[in-house]
């Protein structure tokens, strides 16, 4: 899990950088409008994934507990969920097909912490059913 963790935390770091420094690279690559407002709010989202990795980061060495279930939970929670807005972007034609290298990486990652968090309560249930 620590190697998951990291890793997690290392591409979604990369994703808020570039999405807070280089937002219109971001938005040309998804078909997106680089207007004022569109870079504004990418920086946004720049900035709450960085934060997101932030804590991936400093979580990837704890051992079971709640909190790291929280983290799974979430992680499988946030990524599973802009997979799918990201795929109903697509299919509308919101954005452009360079989002699915996007939904790639966020479909990965969103299968990794559902793994891990269901790895956890299958160890977890095997000790208390002993």
């Amino acid at each position: 899990m620590k190697v998951f963790l990291s890793v997690a935390a290392v591409l979604i770091a990369l994703l808020g950088g570039a999405w807070l420094f280089v937002p219109e690279a971001m938005l040309g690559r998804w078909g997106v409008q680089t207007d004022a407002v569109g870079v504004f709010v990418g920086r946004r989202y720049g900035t709450m994934l960085l934060g997101y990795a932030m804590i991936l980061g400093l979580a990837r060495s704890s051992g079971p507990s709640p909190a790291r279930t929280a983290i799974l939970a979430g992680g499988a929670f946030v990524t599973g969920l802009v997979t799918l807005v990201s795929v109903g972007g697509i299919l509308t034609s919101t954005v452009g097909s360079g989002a699915w290298i996007s939904v790639a990486v966020e479909g990965l990652l969103a299968a990794g912490f559902a793994s891990f968090l269901t790895v956890g309560r299958v160890a977890r249930d095997s000790r208390v059913g002993s």
